[in-house]
């Protein structure tokens, strides 16, 4: 439950304490980091509970891991307020299917007329516009609105009221900059298509499982000591100086490699990719796999179960710009594969190299230097030169065709004569970086 001021927290906790079964937990800007920290822990570990917090939690404290409803027991005159609140709970990672918002105020008193008219000018931007734009207005702003009239009941004062608010508390022409320049201009983007874009971005990167476990292997790898206890956590204990980082624990009693347990264990450290200890593990192995040694620290090998011949995937990187001013960087990740068996040498499509690649590997140990040999005479085969080459240009083909379509969308709509628009599809490769091969064992 949000609320602006602090007295009327402390009236609230007060309040609700009177006979009811559940924990009452309160954050507010004199309480310490630290304190924050440890009320918003116990918070997310009970069974039943409620959070009384003023705005100091409204940015910041994500809380979809720990609720689903959200209570604002008074209204501030900003809507975008309202908005980072809501933001805290509903928000990717959220558990529940649906996210419940309450808003408490009184009836026939400001509040009401101000936020009536606020909401009614925003929903009509969003229908119109395709978003719902920044409140450009403070709150004495808003006040000095009201504070030039009486309060009189009817038509007139609504007329007055909405008229005021929408000279003032908007910025009609900061409106249409938005509009014409800026990314919320472009309404006639689908969300389905910006949805597919990440759902593939996610698959490459990588499932939740692939991630702990290249996080487990990881440290494993520096001789870390990474034990499974009872509860479901891990203890870590971090024995590589490469991986120490000043201010984080040479070893945790208790982690999680995925958010969403944090909730179960409400004393856990999240070891998860953006933690400054597994940037320090990220950035040591990308080190090992640049550097020129025997190692082959960018190859590796493992058995597949049921496989038909060997297969040999590469990852890469395409680099290419786009002629905008100034240029935009492209980025692709390119995955291509070549199969060798009875029918000769077969070059794979990036569906069926990726496909490949997801299945998992055989409880049978690969030998180094059949693999290393196998590896090698795939490599240099002259097919795999060409699975390369086809796979960077569809790549590219894919990129220009995308940035093209959306350039037409946008004509089409009438914002295509935007400054930032020109050149957005005259796209030109730069670069391909081959990043790892991964050879695929029968």
């Amino acid at each position: 439950m949000f609320t602006r001021f602090k007295d009327t927290l402390f009236y609230l906790e007060r309040e609700l304490k009177r006979g009811l079964d559940f924990d009452l937990i309160t954050l507010y800007g004199d309480l310490s980091e630290a304190e924050r920290d440890r009320r918003f822990d116990a918070f997310a570990a009970s069974k039943r509970a409620v959070l009384l917090a003023t705005d100091v939690i409204s940015e910041g404290l994500n809380l979809q891991t720990a609720a689903c409803m959200v209570v604002h027991y008074d209204i501030p005159w900003n809507p975008n307020r309202l908005d980072q609140r809501n933001g805290r709970v509903d928000r990717f990672g959220q558990r529940a299917p649906l996210v419940y918002v309450r808003t408490l105020f009184c009836k026939d008193t400001t509040d009401e007329d101000v936020m009536h008219h606020l909401v009614r000018k925003l929903e009509r931007m969003r229908h119109d516009l395709g978003f719902s734009p920044p409140f450009f207005a403070s709150e004495e702003t808003v006040l000095r609105v009201l504070a030039r009239r009486r309060r009189v009941r009817g038509d007139l004062f609504a007329h007055q009221l909405q008229a005021s608010l929408e000279d003032e508390l908007f910025d009609n022409e900061a409106i249409e900059r938005i509009q014409s320049e800026g990314f919320y201009g472009q309404a006639d983007v689908r969300i389905s298509d910006v949805s597919e874009r990440l759902r593939e971005a996610h698959r490459r990167v990588g499932s939740p499982e692939q991630i702990r476990r290249f996080i487990k292997d990881g440290l494993s790898h520096y001789q870390c000591g990474v034990e499974a206890r009872t509860d479901g956590t891990l203890r870590v204990k971090i024995n590589n100086p490469r991986l120490r980082v000043p201010g984080i624990p040479a070893e945790f009693q208790k982690a999680v490699l995925d958010p969403e347990e944090k909730s179960l264990h409400a004393e856990a450290t999240v070891l998860d990719v953006g933690h400054p200890l597994m940037r320090r593990l990220n950035a040591a192995l990308r080190e090992d796999a640049l550097r020129q040694t025997s190692e082959g620290a960018r190859t590796a090998a493992w058995h597949v179960e049921g496989q038909k011949g060997t297969i040999l995937i590469g990852h890469g990187l395409l680099r290419a710009t786009a002629a905008t001013h100034p240029p935009t960087l492209l980025e692709e990740v390119v995955t291509f594969g070549l199969r060798a068996g009875l029918g000769g040498f077969q070059p794979l499509t990036r569906e069926e190299a990726e496909a490949a690649f997801a299945q998992p590997p055989s409880a049978r140990q690969a030998h180094r230097d059949e693999a290393l040999g196998m590896l090698t005479k795939l490599y240099l085969h002259p097919q795999w030169a060409q699975a390369q080459a086809q796979a960077v240009a569809e790549a590219m083909k894919a990129l220009q065709q995308h940035r093209a379509s959306m350039k037409a969308g946008l004509e089409t709509s009438g914002r295509g004569t935007s400054s930032w628009l020109r050149g957005f599809d005259a796209v030109e490769e730069i670069g391909f970086d081959l990043y790892c091969l991964t050879l695929l064992l029968p």
